[in-house]
């Protein structure tokens, strides 16, 4: 059928109003129902389409979007290559870095946080599934110290989804990856943070599972970030609940390498001539004089680096993983008032420096203070008072935050009374004949002073309280 065109002469209408009658009545069949919108009002985004063969395959492309680079990981992600994350994960890692993580790390003895950051995100950012597991952890620490969350809705979110990636992951073949590994760690964790120790117990029984299956601790030395997690998941669950150590590491002889490298000592000789107490037992008094030496060392160096950040989580293990070995907190007294004393003593004042963030922990510990009261109530002899006022001054920076301080107020006047020691500088200068950092203990150790030092009828009262 041959196909005609028809044409409209409008040249002989002379109306101007018909010729746009004449065009409209033409153009409407073509253009019947047809929108046609302002400019400002089109899609930036619009739809292309792209026609592959017979498939007709309609293919919807929209113009690539620039991820904003969070300003606390803009430097940290230039040292290291990361999974690719939405920008919610990348606000949540941000928030984490900007206002927590240095938290959790005590800054004040030196530690280079950028390092930890660093190590931190090597570890937790390992592949795609770790990393949502990551961003789960850090939003659930971004809620406990930022808006003091344990259970929020957000966070359970992300705990539901990582349940369900850890699982799949254990019946792959990645089980025994150290990513996995990681996962795992994290999981635990977020357990700590709702306090939900008996959950957090099953995820570590197998986790020690997969280190046993894997040849044992020694098989993470090449890889510190994930050993010094795995060790210190488990010493934090020993704390808690006062069962032994599985996982035990003791790498003193190389912290004490590590520090002569970088021109420090640790002056045993020095240490163990003002020793109170020469009669304990061999291991404890070891043990004393180690930690004496290293908080020493960090009183002679205020504001230099003394320890990188391996060399310091090596001494944190390695000190706590000795304690444990020398008495788990769920074992029978020991004989020794005395002894008992110092252990104690020295636990509170590494988890002071290592698991109490900001005056805030995750954990309660609550065996440990009670140790600790029950030491303190059954009393260590008159002959006592410095070491009475040693652990009552730890009690008391521990449990900062105790609505009711009395128990260690009333040990700290007694003990300031009976030593006669009227101001502040002469108790910490009494106290420092045991472990204990001036700059970070300090501070603390003034504050609650101040407050025992007053008499419950307002009036100051600093020597005799007896």
């Amino acid at each position: 059928m041959a196909q005609t065109f028809q044409f409209v002469d409008s040249a002989s209408v002379d109306k101007t109003t018909t010729r746009k009658l004449i065009r409209s009545h033409v153009m409407k069949g073509k253009n019947a129902g047809r929108v046609l919108p302002r400019r400002s009002k089109l899609r930036t985004d619009r739809y292309q389409e792209r026609v592959f063969g017979d498939e007709r395959a309609l293919i919807q492309r929209q113009p690539p979007r620039a991820t904003r680079i969070p300003r606390n990981l803009g430097s940290l992600l230039l040292t290291i290559s990361l999974p690719e994350l939405s920008q919610q994960s990348l606000d949540i890692a941000d928030q984490f870095f900007g206002h927590v993580a240095e938290k959790m790390y005590p800054t004040r003895l030196g530690l280079p946080i950028n390092e930890a950051k660093a190590i931190y995100l090597k570890v937790m950012f390992w592949d795609s599934e770790t990393s949502h597991c990551s961003v789960s952890l850090m939003q659930a620490f971004n809620e406990f110290f930022i808006t003091n969350g344990r259970d929020s809705q957000t966070a359970l979110q992300y705990l539901g989804k990582t349940f369900g990636i850890v699982q799949q992951r254990l019946e792959s073949p990645k089980a025994l990856e150290d990513s996995t590994i990681g996962m795992i760690i994290s999981l635990i964790t977020q357990e700590y943070i709702r306090q939900q120790t008996q959950t957090a117990k099953l995820h570590l029984e197998g986790l020690k599972r997969i280190v046993n299956l894997r040849g044992g601790l020694k098989e993470f030395d090449s890889n510190p970030g994930v050993l010094y997690k795995i060790c210190k998941t488990e010493i934090t669950y020993c704390l808690e609940t006062g069962q032994p150590q599985t996982f035990y590491r003791n790498s003193m002889p190389q912290i004490n390498k590590a520090l002569e490298a970088n021109g420090f000592k640790l002056d045993r000789k020095k240490v163990i001539s003002t020793l109170l107490h020469k009669n304990i037992d061999p291991s404890l008094e070891e043990l004393l004089v180690d930690v004496c030496c290293v908080a020493r060392l960090f009183n002679a160096n205020k504001g230099k680096q003394v320890f990188d950040l391996v060399s310091f989580q090596e001494m944190n293990i390695t000190i706590f993983s000795r304690l444990l070995r020398f008495h788990h907190l769920s074992a029978p007294k020991r004989e020794s008032n005395i002894e008992a004393a110092y252990h104690i003593g020295i636990t509170l004042f590494m988890m002071i420096i290592s698991l109490q963030h900001d005056n805030r922990r995750i954990l309660d510990f609550p065996l440990v203070t009670s140790i600790l009261r029950n030491i303190l109530t059954e009393g260590l002899g008159d002959n006592e008072a410095e070491l009475t006022l040693w652990l009552s001054l730890l009690g008391a920076i521990w449990c900062l935050d105790d609505p009711d301080p009395s128990f260690f107020h009333t040990r700290i006047r007694m003990m300031t009374g009976r030593l006669g020691l009227g101001t502040w500088e002469e108790t910490e200068s009494c106290v420092r004949k045991f472990p204990w950092i001036n700059f970070l203990h300090g501070e603390m150790g003034q504050q609650v002073w101040g407050d025992a030092s007053w008499s419950p009828g307002g009036s100051w009262s600093p020597a005799i309280f007896e």
